[in-house]
């Protein structure tokens, strides 16, 4: 069994550019598009029998050579992690079924969800294969060997050069197969490229970062939502939040005359809760994700080794049943990230304003701090990964 070395990401950077071809000139936002373009145009020319102009033969040259570099690459990446142990984290990613997310995908919402990775260019490869590509490695060279492939992309190349050519005459072997796989091939160097080497933000949250107003756009696309909610709350009891909720709440509804907070303290609050709604929202709202989130150990903040004080959860708006379930709250009271943050800024506004006062919303006053309880039974668990265990509110290690 090949052991894995560790290297830190500069020394992977360096060793990863060491393994591909060309890389300075590669420009990954528009060559992919050409490229698939041109692959296309091949295979359509490769399937209806006409004369190909002098132009179509060197474009279809063109992204053959380039499928022969981007196989050779791939393969010199697949043995430095099989004979070397060499495995970029960008994206060797192991992903996982979210514990808190409970919403397993079909296949086309799995497929639906990876078109808008990457910007909407990936097509073809699978929703775990785009984080983890190793898992595509193995699959293209256990379908063929790094000779197979280029003799196929060789079979292609002699057959499109031909001046006349018929079906009798003609043997490509499996067109259809090799042509879905040559597409694969494109995007699995495109990914490399764009997490390895230009450090793309590749997490299965930046897949609802695109679709809903997430306002800390870096809990979406770069932090491990489970370690960002992990620095919110570290240092904050619960009953220190939910008397900042209450006090937004009665700055904004209620004729207040001695106020003892200042605005910039009502703001604070209310950007604070706003960044705990949209982690407890993600948190929650993301099906698969990376084995290591679930991991605290791994977080930064225990590289130092501080373990975080657990306060006991006084229950005032879950019932027992919620409390068994608590992403299923979250769920129900976070419909829209969109409109909890529209009443968030809403109770900011009122309570800026001595001059107007919010009608009673109970009921979203209530929904927020069902969320609150929610993800700290949820924050409670994700210690007990870390042996920390939280019994009626007492920490044991």
């Amino acid at each position: 069994m090949t052991t894995i070395t560790e290297h830190t990401y500069q020394e992977e950077e360096d060793k990863l550019e060491s393994l591909l071809s060309d890389t300075a000139s590669y420009n990954g936002n528009t060559i992919l598009e050409r490229q698939v373009r041109l692959l296309n145009t091949c295979f359509i020319h490769l399937q209806d029998y006409t004369r190909t102009t002098p132009e179509e033969k060197a474009d279809a040259d063109d992204i053959l050579n380039t499928l022969e570099r981007h196989v050779k690459d791939l393969y010199r990446l697949y043995r430095a992690a099989k004979e070397e142990g060499f495995y970029v984290r960008a994206f060797s990613k192991q992903i996982t079924l979210n514990p808190y997310c409970k919403e397993e995908k079909s296949v086309d919402e799995l497929t639906k969800m990876s078109y808008k990775l990457m910007d909407n260019k990936i097509q073809h490869l699978r929703y775990e294969e785009i984080f983890n590509i190793y898992l595509f490695l193995d699959r293209l060279f256990e379908a063929n060997g790094i000779l197979d492939w280029l003799d196929l992309i060789n079979d292609w190349k002699i057959e499109i050069q031909k001046d006349s050519r018929s079906m009798q005459e003609r043997y490509i072997y499996k067109p259809a197969w090799t042509f879905f796989y040559f597409h694969k091939i494109l995007e699995a160097h495109y990914v490399i490229i764009d997490t390895g080497l230009w450090s793309h933000p590749n997490t299965p949250t930046e897949y609802y970062h695109r679709d809903n107003a997430i306002v800390h756009s870096d809990v979406a696309t770069v932090i491990n939502p489970f370690e960002y909610l992990e620095c919110l709350v570290f240092d904050t009891p619960i009953l220190k939040i939910k008397a900042d909720i209450q006090l937004l709440f009665d700055y904004a509804t209620k004729d207040i005359a001695n106020r003892e907070k200042s605005a910039l303290y009502l703001i604070n609050i209310a950007g604070y809760i706003k960044a705990l709604m949209e982690t407890a929202y993600l948190v929650t709202q993301t099906p698969y994700i990376p084995e290591e989130w679930l991991k605290p150990e791994k977080w930064q903040r225990y590289t130092t080794y501080i373990r975080p004080t657990i306060e006991p959860i006084v229950f005032e708006y879950l019932s027992q049943k919620q409390q068994k379930k608590p992403y299923k709250v979250i769920k129900k009271e976070l419909w829209s990230i969109s409109n909890t943050n529209y009443i968030l800024d809403t109770w900011k506004e009122y309570a800026l304003d001595t001059d107007r006062k919010l009608e009673n919303r109970h009921n979203d006053f209530i929904k927020i701090n069902k969320t609150i309880e929610a993800i700290y039974i949820i924050y409670y668990d994700l210690l007990s990964k870390e042996q920390i265990v939280v019994k009626d509110g007492n920490s044991e290690s």
